[in-house]
């Protein structure tokens, strides 16, 4: 039980939204959100994409009814 790790006091945070100012709430919090994740990098779907429009065409000849 004598491990090294370090055990960090997790802050727990809370607040109440009345219900009409609900979809204010959700407006702010979605920009918020969004604005923590603008220095994420995008990632490179173009190859998935492209592979998936290929094997769909492929199939397409293979389903008749």
């Amino acid at each position: 039980m004598g491990g090294s790790r370090k055990v960090e006091k997790k802050i727990k945070l809370s607040t109440i939204v009345q219900p009409d100012a609900l979809d204010g709430f959700y407006v702010r919090y979605a920009e918020l959100c969004k604005a923590g994740m603008s220095a994420l990098k995008k990632r490179d779907r173009s190859k998935r994409k492209k592979d998936k429009a290929k094997k769909r065409k492929a199939g397409d000849g293979e389903k008749k009814g």
